[in-house]
């Protein structure tokens, strides 16, 4: 009886102490983005407890014993898994533990954003290269991420479209971060020409006929003076002769070249040049009763009988070329029938370019006896102390084919300065032929009848 009642009690007691036998439930797992330092380990049991964890059984726990044993990862990435032990006594000493772990993982992929697009004119070379996150940056770039970013991982390529002078390029950048996460921009540029050229003519030119031959080469209008420049570059085989025009109806001619080039994208520029070149007048003259002569230029005196040249310049930019046959006589008489001692006789078969005429001191009368059509303006100027004496034979038998007569064609004058109009004595035989023209005469001009 004695044995029994012992292995009895034995059993009981052995009964009560594991009913009495608690254990310790974590939280369920947590997960971290970037790092085990966005959850913090409990510092107490009330935090364990308001987060899930707790104990079972009827343990008389210590809450003050709670404590955070160990945390421990597995050395992983992207995820990594740590876990955290805690353990907690009760009033006898009896420790209990459990384990919760913290998965960190980052999913979420990096933000990037390109510099603005742009435009430049000439080659992508001139264009500034991004190689480096921080040149990406200093351009305008920005990147961001979650966790951190992984700067040896910027990566940029370029995809040039070709498309002649309107050209794209595409340049794309792409960032990770260190879980491998990541994402890119694109950037265009267009390149695109829009400045034209510049052309510089060579400088006008003034020739005896004939006149010279266009540039019909970029190397030949450059030769002559000529030049072109592009802020990117000269399409040289695109220069051409836009158009020539000729003004022959008047001498001198002119002749406007009108010369073109363009870029490689077709901007265009042109230039004018302009050719002047001139058919001289011979004219001769005829002086009597004189010791000496001097040329209508003034770079000659000539005291003897003969035939002379002498070059007047003229307004319409070309000389007037004389043959003057000088011929000192005692008395000439003229084709009109007067006598005139001194006198000047002056043939003008044209006087297209001979545009004044100056009369020294030495002439006392200049008689214009020969036929004449004014084709431009013409001055008669006589020296103003001394005027000398001009007799116009002026008929309207010129539009017979007679000998002599001056038609001045419409909108041109004939002007006197400084000289003493000789009055005709039969007013009937005189006509002006002014066809529209304007006879004009300086206030200076004095009449008197013979």
């Amino acid at each position: 009886m004695k044995t029994s009642f012992l292995i009895f009690f034995s059993l009981l007691m052995f009964n009560a102490l594991h009913a009495q036998e608690c254990i310790l439930e974590c939280p369920e797992s947590l997960d971290a983005t970037c790092d085990i330092s966005e959850i913090p380990a409990y510092s107490n049991y009330n935090d364990f407890l308001n987060d899930g964890g707790g104990i079972s059984g009827t343990c008389n726990i210590n809450a003050s014993s709670f404590v955070l044993l160990a945390e421990i990862s597995d050395g992983g990435y992207c995820p990594e898994t740590v876990t955290r032990i805690y353990q907690i006594s009760d009033d006898n000493d009896e420790t209990y533990q459990c384990s919760q772990e913290i998965i960190i993982n980052d999913n979420e992929d990096p933000v990037i954003t390109c510099p603005p697009d742009d435009i430049i004119e000439c080659d992508i070379n001139d264009y500034p290269k991004i190689n480096t996150l921080n040149e990406f940056l200093a351009a305008g770039g920005t990147v961001y991420d979650n966790c951190e970013i992984n700067e040896a991982s910027f990566y940029t390529y370029e995809v040039d479209f070709e498309y002649s002078c309107n050209n794209i390029v595409l340049r794309e950048f792409l960032i990770h971060d260190h879980c491998g996460n990541n994402f890119n921009c694109q950037q265009y540029i267009n390149i695109y020409d829009y400045s034209p050229p510049i052309i510089t003519c060579p400088p006008n030119e003034i020739y005896p006929a004939p006149a010279s031959q266009p540039y019909t080469t970029y190397t030949e209008f450059t030769a002559g003076g000529g030049s072109a420049n592009d802020n990117c570059a000269i399409d040289e085989n695109s220069f051409y002769l836009q158009q020539e025009i000729t003004d022959d109806d008047n001498n001198p001619t002119f002749i406007t070249r009108t010369y073109e080039i363009s870029d490689l994208c077709e901007n265009r520029d042109n230039c004018t040049q302009t050719i002047t070149f001139c058919t001289h007048t011979s004219n001769t003259l005829f002086i009597s009763e004189c010791e000496s002569y001097t040329s209508p230029s003034g770079k000659y005196t000539w005291n003897t009988s003969g035939i002379y040249k002498d070059t007047i310049p003229n307004a319409s930019l070309c000389d007037s070329l004389l043959t003057i046959d000088l011929t000192i006589e005692d008395n000439v008489v003229n084709e009109g029938g007067d006598d005139f001692p001194n006198s000047l006789r002056m043939s003008l078969a044209c006087a297209s370019f001979l545009d004044e005429i100056r009369i020294e001191e030495t002439i006392d009368t200049l008689n214009i006896i020969m036929p004449l059509v004014l084709q431009d303006d013409i001055i008669i100027k006589g020296n103003e102390t001394n005027p000398p004496v001009v007799r116009l034979d002026f008929t309207n038998s010129l539009l017979t084919n007679a000998p002599y007569g001056i038609k001045i064609e419409n909108g041109k004058t004939i002007t006197f300065e400084n000289v003493i109009l000789l009055e005709q004595n039969n007013p009937n035989q005189v006509k002006l032929l002014l066809n529209e023209g304007t006879l004009k005469i300086n206030q200076s001009v004095s009449f008197k009848t013979e």
